[in-house]
């Protein structure tokens, strides 16, 4: 009878330390999903930004060829 429960209690004891691993390694799986996510999201938030910046410049550069054009051509037709 004694034998009988201590077999009980270690296979117990057993169970609750593999669920305990189990949701740790749930937890960390979660944990470096939501972390991937974050990267994915921040790298894109770059990404646009770098894209909006340079879309920025070549108008400006657009902008400041046709004031220059526009400006030569004046001084031509005077």
């Amino acid at each position: 009878i004694i034998i009988v429960i201590i077999i009980i209690i270690i296979i117990i004891i057993i169970i609750i330390i593999i669920i305990i691993i189990i949701i740790i390694i749930i937890i960390i799986i979660i944990i470096i999903i939501i972390i991937v996510i974050i990267m994915i999201i921040v790298i894109m938030i770059i990404i646009i930004i770098i894209v909006l910046i340079i879309i920025i410049i070549i108008i400006i550069i657009i902008i400041i060829i046709i004031i220059i054009i526009i400006i030569g051509n004046d001084n031509n037709d005077i």
